[in-house]
């Protein structure tokens, strides 16, 4: 065999091996792609592609994906993205397959494969804080002044450079790493404005929009393959419906955050200079306008500009005219503003002076007939008037046919009814309204797929600002437009309309079924009357009292609520007011001058007035709310005389005031009372008495039992002084809460409030309060009250021992505030007691546990604590298996004041509560005694 015979054969077997290789690597190749998930990375954007609380994904871009995906027989998976760089380093990395969002540029180009057609099409926008006042000077001189922040590594700089150039200015520009970079910068007031690749961003306005630029999804270079599959479904899916990715973005436009572009001094000025606005309308353009015989208007478009009169703070007044050119002509000399409703195309616009507004909608246009015809039956076509220029030039330029032009839509519906023309050509909207008026049956609806109308409005052309302004707040309400259309083409709910769109046989068989019914109705009818008022009257009687179970249910909440706010607001408040107070204590036992000893008792005087304010509106306020309940208990007389004393004796002292308690004549006894609460009413009114009465004057309490040695007696309590008193003129009002008296002889300071709980506690006691009183004489108060005398011995009374006992004395302190932790331990160590500290209920826990037995005299214990709670800690010191769990005294010592918590204290295991602001005498007066026990 020569040399060429022998390169033949070569060739062959080349070519036979090659046949093979194809025959088996190519359909395992696609068998492959078609079965393995191919994932699709999308930029994040609120109504193109984000992803919702269950997991799924919503938005445009999201659908077209996976419409591209059911076209061409493939799995994918979406990949959301914040930034475009973290995209497309992802498709460097091989991590997805493709990136969607991606705008064109040379440099992609060469490194990337772009789809054959663009998905969309976004403008860039500026945007700013929402809180920044509008530009003195509007429009692009702005932008010179300002510094704009953009993303690092994206085209979004370069356009925003070029748009720039194009309009004169030169911006100042810094670089982000993210959008959330970007709005960082601006929150913190470093930048004035950001540049990004959306319409909006959220939170934030958009200051303007600017060079719309189409996105593609792009591929690696290598995988040609999955590219022309994705443009092969593409193609497939806009040749069947040109306007699908259209309708796409008008689906999930609603979901989108509209803002509107920001307004210009000038067309703000428009507004005051023009806040009524004149509408052109066509009468009965149903479903766009209409008015009933009372004058309310109704329609698309009375209920869209509804929505711009909300956000332009514009009112709009409509004017009706019959005819298309009665309305055009209303605008050109002025009668009116606006035409309303403008669907003729720009061209015809600009022929007729009018310049357009941004558009409300697009409409879908269709081809209605009676049902049955062809095409070739059609020789002339129903068009309204203001579209029939571009039904002739446009969608309709295919049709072999005539088309007249008809003032609305109803005009052009009748011609088709009565058989003047074959068809009509109009709008969607028009067409669902119409058809939804008669029998349906009878038409047919057929969508012209190469044809859209363009609903906007129409003014003088000359009228630039009034278009920019309009066409601002269209723009950001757009999106409602497709809701509007839905509520106003909806079929009526009429019977007479319901029976318009019946066929004859239905009508026939509806007409004997309702003669059936009528006179089985009358014969059922006849019956329920006798029941039916008797069973008006039990509903009536369960709706009454299912609303008085409402009512209860949500009074008894807010009280809760109110409750549970109150008891909050009180701990937060006294906790402050415990350092102030303490540390003001704590500092004048210092050597220090009479003019720092001075303000530092007013300092503590402030501080006992506003927690006195605190307790007293607490108080008024659980007796309004019908929660105020009387904790009775046996308590012997001395107790509460030991308590009032004590407190009224010092304060009368420090102010030079003779105090004396006459119980000459009410014997020791145990009585069944709420001890809190009378001391309360007797404290009140004889801090009243001191504050009133002048230096070197009398307070007296006396306490009788009338008649004595009886069953039931009285108990009457007289507080009586000899100070300034109270004009004949303030004396109705005195109960009255925080009212006081203009005096000019007392102390101006007070709360207002003692009086009135007074007398509110001796009314829930089942008591009786009298007063008399003259100016700078004194005032004198009786209380009368009949306490329920319990029979058992009187215990012989326990001598509290000086609080120098509280030398050596081991205490352990539990609480978490550092300030009143440092109170607490210096006044303690001043008397001598040693201390141990915990930060929480579980560290004080702990040091019990650790400690020998015995070891702590006491414990002083706050309640709310991290970790642990002082209620959680005392109940595991209670329940620890030590001798000294069950006697060693645990005290309250908390900003939690509520009787309810001093019950929740004592119901844990505590011994005693100490509120907060402490006291000093008074803690130490409670360890004391609970030592002593």
């Amino acid at each position: 065999m020569n040399n060429r015979g022998k390169l033949h054969k070569i060739r062959f077997l080349i070519l036979t091996l090659s046949l093979i290789i194809c025959t088996f690597s190519l359909p395992w190749t696609f068998s492959h792609a078609e079965s393995q998930t191919i994932k699709i990375g999308i930029l994040s954007m609120s109504g193109y592609a984000s992803q919702n609380d269950d997991g799924t994904y919503a938005g445009s871009d999201v659908e077209f994906t996976y419409k591209i995906a059911q076209t061409a027989d493939l799995n994918v998976e979406i990949v959301l993205y914040e930034s475009g760089k973290e995209g497309l380093d992802a498709l460097d990395r091989g991590e997805i397959d493709a990136m969607c969002n991606v705008i064109k540029t040379t440099d992609r180009e060469e490194k990337y494969l772009f789809t054959a057609q663009e998905v969309g099409s976004l403008p860039l926008s500026i945007f700013g804080r929402n809180s920044d006042p509008e530009p003195e000077t509007p429009g692009f001189d702005q932008y010179a002044s300002m510094v704009f922040g953009v993303e690092r590594d994206t085209k979004i700089k370069d356009y925003f450079e070029d748009w720039c150039t194009a309009n004169k200015v030169t911006p100042t520009i810094k670089e982000f790493d993210s959008l959330s970079d970007i709005e960082w910068a601006l929150d913190q007031k470093q930048i004035d404005a950001g540049v990004y690749g959306s319409p909006y961003v959220d939170g934030y306005r958009t200051l303007t929009t600017f060079s719309p630029q189409p996105y593609y999804y792009i591929f690696n270079k290598s995988n040609t393959a999955l590219k022309d599959r994705f443009d092969d479904a593409m193609a497939s899916i806009l040749n069947q419906d040109p306007l699908y990715r259209s309708k796409l973005e008008n689906k999930y436009a609603n979901r989108l955050s509209h803002e509107m572009e920001a307004l210009t001094l000038e067309e703000k000025k428009y507004i005051l200079d023009h806040p009524n606005i004149k509408l052109a309308v066509l009468k009965n353009d149903q479903p766009y306008y209409a008015k009933d015989s009372a004058g309310n208007v109704s329609g698309i478009i009375p209920d869209f500009y509804d929505l711009l009169k909300e956000k332009l703070g514009l009112t709009f007044t409509y004017v009706e005219y019959a005819s298309e050119e009665e309305a055009v002509n209303a605008v050109k000399n002025g009668e009116a503003d606006v035409l309303a409703m403008y669907s003729d195309g720009q061209i015809s616009a600009y022929n007729n002076g009018l310049r357009v507004t941004s558009p409300y909608a697009n409409v879908d246009a269709v081809l209605v007939t009676h049902s049955g015809m062809t095409s070739s039956d059609i020789a002339t076509i129903a068009v309204k008037k203001r579209t029939i220029n571009a039904v002739e030039k446009g969608i309709g330029a295919n049709l072999n046919a005539t088309f007249i032009g008809y003032n609305n839509g109803t005009d052009c519906f009748t011609a088709l009814k009565k058989g003047e023309v074959d068809g009509m050509i109009c709008g969607q909207p028009s067409a669902n309204w119409l058809i939804n008026q008669s029998n349906v049956s009878s038409y047919s609806v057929t969508t012209i797929s190469s044809g859209a109308l363009e609903i906007d409005g129409a003014l003088l052309y000359s009228n630039t600002t009034l278009c920019s302004l309009l066409s601002k707040g269209i723009t950001s309400v757009s999106y409602n437009v497709n809701d509007l259309v839905t509520n106003n083409t909806l079929p009526p709910d009429g019977i007479s309309a319901t029976i318009s769109r019946m066929s004859p046989s239905a009508l026939l068989i509806l007409s004997v079924v309702l003669g059936a019914l009528v006179i089985s109705l009358v014969w059922t009818m006849t019956l329920l009357l006798k029941h039916q008022k008797e069973k008006n009257a039990i509903m009536q009687m369960k709706a009454e009292n299912a609303k008085k179970q409402i009512e209860l249910a949500a009074a008894e909440k807010q009280t809760e609520e109110k409750n549970r706010f109150f008891s909050n607001i009180s701990h937060d408040m006294r906790t402050p007011l415990n350092a102030i107070i303490g540390f003001s204590d704590v500092a004048a036992q210092e050597a220090i001058s009479p003019k720092t000893k001075d303000c530092l008792d007013k300092i503590k005087s402030s501080g006992q007035l506003l927690n006195d304010l605190i307790n007293d509106t607490l108080t008024i306020s659980k007796v309004n709310s019908g929660k105020m309940v009387l904790q009775k208990r046996a308590v012997d007389t001395s107790e509460i005389f030991d308590v009032i004393n004590y407190s009224i004796h010092e304060m009368a002292k420090q102010k030079g005031v003779k105090f004396t308690m006459d119980l000459s004549q009410c014997e020791r006894r145990v009585i069944e009372v709420d001890p809190l609460n009378l001391e309360k009413i007797l404290l009140n009114l004889l801090t009243n008495a001191v504050k009133y009465t002048p230096s070197g004057r009398t307070v007296e309490l006396i306490a009788k039992i009338v008649p004595n040695g009886t069953d039931t007696p009285e108990t009457i309590f007289i507080v009586q002084d000899t100070g300034i008193g109270i004009s004949s003129q303030f004396l109705p009002h005195i109960y009255e809460p925080f009212v006081q008296e203009d005096n000019t002889g007392g102390e101006s300071s007070g709360t207002g409030l003692g009086l009135s709980i007074v007398k509110n506690l001796v009314d829930l006691m089942d008591g009786r309060i009298e007063v008399t009183s003259e100016k700078n004489a004194g005032t004198k108060f009786t209380l009368h009250f009949h306490f329920k005398v319990i029979d058992q011995p009187l215990e012989e009374k326990a001598e509290i021992k000086e609080y120098a006992d509280l030398a050596g004395k081991h205490i352990l302190l539990c609480e978490d505030n550092r300030l009143n932790r440092e109170i607490a331990v210096e006044l303690l160590k001043k008397k001598g007691a040693v201390i141990d500290t915990a930060v929480n209920g579980k560290e004080g826990l702990q040091k019990y546990l650790g400690s020998e037995e015995n070891y702590y005299d006491a414990v002083l214990m706050d309640v709310r604590m991290p970790v642990m709670n002082g209620l959680e800690a005392t109940k595991a010191m209670r329940q620890a298996e030590r001798s000294d769990a069950k006697t060693m005294p645990i005290l309250a010592m908390t900003a939690n004041a509520f009787e309810d918590d001093i019950k929740e204290c004592l119901g844990a295991g505590m011994n005693a509560h100490i509120a907060k602001p402490i006291e000093p005498e008074i803690m130490f007066r409670a360890i004391a005694q609970a030592i002593k026990a």
